[in-house]
C-alpha cells in the first residue's frame, strides 16, 4: 500500500490509499480492490473519488492521472468514479471498493520474471470543495496473455536476447497506438537485422500478432519494416510452430 497525503485545508485534509486485492494482472482481466481514505479532523464532503489506470513508457513520466488522455504522466488506459458526494466523518477509515478491467491491448510491464522499462500503476482522485486532490498510485504488474506467451517462448528458441519493450506506435492498418510491444537482439545467423520485434493486438476471441525488424538500408539509416502479420484465434495460436514462423519472416526478408 502505497499512501499519498493531499492536504485541502492547511494541511489537515483526509488521505488516500489504494489497497488492492489483484496486484498482478493480464490484458482483459480486473482490477479489484479499494480507495481506502482516512478523515481529517473535520467531516468532510468528498465531491467525487475516481480511480484510473495508467502506463508510461521508457522515456516518459510515471503515469499519475486518472484521465485517458496522452500527457506528460504518460498513457490513461481506463478509469472508473466509485464514488460521488460522500460524506467522511472526522477521523474516520472509509473504505470505498473499486472494479476497473483492462482494455485486452494494455501493454505489459514484465514477462515471467523479467520487469520491462514500462510502468503501470493506479491513480486516484478526490474532489473536495471543486479542489482536486492530484492523485496518489499505486504501481500495477501486468503480465501476458497465455496466447501471447506462446509466442514470446518462441524467440527464446531463435536464440535470440530480449532487447526492451515498448509500446507500439507504427503505421500499420489496424494498429491502435497503444499496443504491447518487445523488441529482441536477432539471431547470430541474421547479421543483417539490427534488431526485430513483435507486437500484439489483442481482443477477447483472437489475437494478432505483428512481427517487425529493423536494418539499414542506406548509410547508417536504420529502417523498421512489418516481417509478417498474423490473425487467429486464441486456441489457435497453440496450432502454430512460431519458431519456425517466425525464422521464415526473417529468413524471407534478409534478402531484401
Amino acid at each position: 500500500m502505497i499512501e499519498n497525503v493531499r492536504a485541502f485545508f492547511e494541511n489537515d485534509g483526509p488521505t488516500a490509499e489504494i489497497v488492492l486485492a489483484t496486484p498482478v494482472v493480464r490484458p482483459g482481466e480486473e482490477l479489484r480492490g479499494c480507495v481506502r481514505v482516512q478523515g481529517c479532523a473535520k467531516e468532510v464532503l468528498i465531491g467525487r473519488v475516481g480511480v484510473g489506470a495508467g502506463v508510461s513508457g521508457p522515456q516518459e513520466p510515471r503515469y499519475e492521472g486518472t484521465d485517458q488522455k496522452v500527457d506528460s504522466w504518460g498513457f490513461g488506459v481506463g478509469h472508473v468514479y466509485v464514488g460521488q458526494d460522500v460524506w467522511l466523518p472526522a477521523n474516520q477509515p472509509l473504505d470505498i471498493p473499486f472494479t476497473l478491467t483492462l482494455p485486452w491491448t494494455t501493454p505489459f510491464t514484465a514477462v515471467g520474471d523479467a520487469v520491462l522499462p514500462i510502468t503501470a500503476g493506479l491513480g486516484t482522485e478526490l474532489m473536495v470543495h471543486d479542489a482536486r486532490d492530484p492523485s496518489t498510485y499505486h504501481p500495477v504488474v501486468i503480465q501476458p496473455l497465455p496466447s501471447q506467451n506462446r509466442v514470446l517462448d518462441a524467440f527464446a528458441q531463435l536464440g535470440t536476447a530480449f532487447f526492451t519493450g515498448d509500446k507500439l506506435r507504427a503505421p500499420v492498418a489496424g494498429v491502435p497506438d497503444l499496443v504491447p510491444m518487445l523488441e529482441f537482439t536477432p539471431p547470430l545467423r541474421y547479421p543483417q537485422f539490427i534488431e526485430v520485434g513483435v507486437g500484439f493486438v489483442a481482443d477477447p476471441w483472437h489475437l494478432r500478432v505483428i512481427l517487425t525488424a529493423k536494418k539499414y538500408r542506406s548509410w547508417l539509416q536504420p529502417d523498421s519494416v512489418v516481417i509478417g502479420d498474423f490473425y487467429m484465434r486464441h486456441e489457435a495460436v497453440w496450432q502454430v510452430d512460431w519458431a519456425a514462423a517466425i525464422e521464415h519472416c526473417l529468413a524471407a526478408h534478409a534478402v531484401r
